[in-house]
């Protein structure tokens, strides 16, 4: 190889890294949320840190996952801009939700938080919504054949004076895509808004962010606790006379 093109070739192993760090900006790496039904809806959004080796203390809160170096030995990585992982999503989410047309925020929650305790000491709002993420697990494994990524979530949605639309559990394992020169960070950066995208995808959180309760909660437990759920629907003022009556008859006919 000649001095010009060992050169050449230095300059762009030295200019890639700058170029993948500048991709891997909030801004660059938001979430995907659909388009507000209503215009300048307010939003908070919150994701409590509840991965096992954090609380337990073997993890720092920015911790993204593990890469393996020499022998497949995992050392431990943190988000690129040291920020919690909670942070670094919620922030993601925030954007994603501003471009959508919300009027979003983002609420750092204390870690080890349970989602029904956080929101009973929230102040009830006549017309916002609260957006939480249970993080459970959200790690990624670069190295060997298969980079993979995992994650156990649930996503609350809550409505107006706290009442809960939506819970929906998001679990699994992806494999990171692989070829051509993009950062491990960055795909992965990806890799999370893909699988934010099937959240907003389903029919639940969709209902939900348009202020639409989901029934899913009343096709699970035994018929008296689908009933007593069904019930409070409708003291709640989340579904109308005529849906109570027809889940309710429906319930009773699988009995």
């Amino acid at each position: 190889m000649s001095k010009v093109a060992s050169a050449l070739f230095l300059a762009f192993l030295l200019a890639a890294p700058v170029a993948q760090a500048a991709k891997l900006t909030p801004e660059t790496t938001a979430m995907r949320v659909p388009t507000a039904s209503v215009s300048g809806k307010a939003v908070n959004v919150l994701v409590i840190e509840n991965r096992a080796e954090v609380l337990e203390g073997d993890k720092r809160e920015n911790y993204e996952g593990v890469s393996r170096e020499l022998y497949g030995i995992p050392v431990p990585r943190a988000t690129k801009d040291e920020s919690a992982m909670a942070a670094y999503l919620g922030e993601r989410l925030k954007i994603g939700f501003q471009r959508a047309g919300y009027n979003a925020a983002f609420i750092a929650s204390p870690k080890g938080s349970k989602a029904e305790e956080l929101i009973s000491r929230t102040e009830a709002t006549p017309d916002g919504m609260q957006f939480v993420i249970d993080m459970r697990d959200w790690h990624y494994d670069y190295g060997g054949f298969k980079p993979s990524f995992f994650y156990d979530v649930t996503v609350y949605v809550y409505g107006a004076n706290k009442q809960l639309l939506a819970k929906k559990d998001f679990t699994g394992e992806d494999f990171m895509p692989t070829g051509g020169w993009k950062h491990f960070k960055l795909r992965f950066a990806e890799l999370y808004q893909t699988i934010f995208d099937r959240v907003f995808e389903t029919a639940e959180i969709k209902q939900a962010l348009d202020g639409k309760v989901s029934l899913a909660s009343t096709e699970k437990g035994t018929v008296e606790e689908r009933l007593a759920q069904l019930q409070r629907l409708l003291e709640q003022g989340l579904i109308d006379e005529a849906t109570y009556e027809r889940e309710k008859q429906r319930i009773v006919g699988e009995i």
